[in-house]
């Protein structure tokens, strides 16, 4: 017989997470664990269906498993297996309940603390211990299982791709459903899309984890040939030379938008290749998406050298590091603004004043920025927008209004003390 070590290597090795953790919190004993394995009783619904009852369960160990009851010991091992397999059922059958009542509402399933726990715990065998910012989060993971668990795995956009570490400080949020019934669920926070390289490196390290959690949780065909971390080949992809390094005359860079929607556009293709056929696996799906030479061509080519030839050499695109506020399809930042149009019509254009001509029977200075009106020209207004009154600066008007609301002070650029322009030195000087 093996010894308890080799039993222990065994038994985590074949049984589903979640059975192992139920069997370390009834205690049950390694030997009784082996002996249930090697019969092929390794997932949670095997575990349940062993018996109709405490009574057959009870048979089942004794006669099969040889498990006799003649000291105190075994009588303690036994009821440990006992509570394990109540355990199995009443969380078999919440569990459908609770799937059931979801599925109905359209909504996400929530992943209970310590089903979250159990899977951390099994990919953490596999990758190390995790940090808090590289656990997805419970919502992120739910997600994951639902979209498996109906067979139609869908692209997520990055800001939903979110880490335990953001998850923190999360609060309930109430809700009246169409019965009237009052529903309490958990608000999800999303995060901000990637704003740099190393950002989007552990975006998808979280989606790495991720998949791994949903592998550890289930053992379908789409999940068994994922693989440990499909994608980093599309982190190497999209931050090498073929994108984010790619250069255009005048040495244009990509501008970071345009490669986040580049990155949506290749999930969304392996996603639909993974829909349309079932042999077909992650890692092959991805590797297919990144190959598409169309899917290249419209979603990062085609914008790209459009936005390169309308801009002007002078105009510097963003570098890797600007804030996206958005992932929308072919939202993509605009051009700079045009130069001056050139000279049309006989008119000459001039910067700050506009078309020659264009201002005939107004002010010499009318429409003209206050900064570049020479000194001791009368305005109409102060340097902070405030109007002056015309009628008080006017030696044969005078301003005989009452509650006059502009300013009695002189008009004369640089000047704007409390006397009228008329008496003013500088316009005496200017032979005003």
């Amino acid at each position: 017989m093996a010894n308890i070590d080799v039993m222990r290597a065994e038994v985590a090795e074949k049984t589903d997470p979640r059975l192992l953790f139920l069997w370390h919190s009834a205690e049950v004993a390694v030997d009784i664990q082996y002996a249930l394995v090697s019969s092929g009783c390794t997932s949670l619904s095997a575990f349940k269906n062993l018996a109709a009852d405490r009574a057959d369960l009870r048979r089942c160990l004794t006669s099969d498993l040889g498990l006799q009851v003649d000291t105190l010991e075994k009588r303690v091992k036994l009821g440990n297996v006992i509570t394990a397999y109540e355990t199995a059922n009443i969380n078999i059958e919440r569990e459908a309940v609770a799937t059931a009542e979801h599925r109905i509402a359209g909504l996400t399933r929530p992943i209970a603390s310590a089903d979250y726990n159990v899977i951390i715990a099994a990919v953490e065998t596999t990758v190390g211990k995790l940090e808090l910012r590289h656990r997805p989060s419970k919502a992120y993971v739910a997600m994951k299982l639902d979209q498996v668990e109906d067979r139609e795995l869908l692209a997520e956009t990055l800001d939903e791709v979110t880490s335990r570490e953001g998850e923190e400080g999360q609060g309930l949020e109430e809700s009246i459903d169409s019965k009237g019934q009052r529903r309490v669920v958990r608000k999800i926070k999303k995060a901000l899309l990637p704003t740099d390289s190393e950002d989007l490196r552990e975006r998808h390290k979280l989606m790495n984890i991720a998949l791994l959690c949903v592998k550890c949780r289930h053992a379908i065909p789409l999940s068994a040939n994922i693989g440990d971390t499909p994608y980093d080949s599309l982190t190497n992809y999209l931050l090498g030379d073929k994108v984010l390094r790619f250069r255009a005359e005048g040495s244009l860079v990509p501008h970071w938008s345009l490669i986040l929607n580049y990155e949506f556009a290749i999930r969304r293709k392996m996603c639909d290749l993974l829909r349309g056929d079932s042999t077909l696996g992650l890692v092959d799906a991805l590797k297919k998406g990144v190959a598409d030479t169309e899917l290249r061509e419209q979603y990062f080519i085609t914008p790209f050298l459009a936005m390169a030839a309308g801009a002007p050499r002078s105009w510097a695109p963003a570098t890797p590091g600007t804030v996206v506020s958005t992932l929308q399809q072919g939202s993509f930042p605009p051009l700079p603004p045009a130069p001056p149009p050139p000279s049309s019509g006989g008119r000459r254009y001039q910067p700050y004043w506009g078309w020659k001509g264009q201002s005939k029977g107004k002010s010499h200075w009318a429409g003209r920025p206050q900064a570049r009106i020479p000194e001791g020209k009368p305005v109409g207004k102060t340097p902070d927008g405030k109007e002056i009154c015309f009628n008080y600066n006017n030696a044969d008007k005078n301003c005989t209004h009452g509650r006059c609301n502009r300013l009695h002070v002189c008009r004369l650029q640089g000047c704007f003390e409390k006397h009228p322009m008329y008496e003013c030195k500088k316009f005496k000087k200017s032979g005003g």
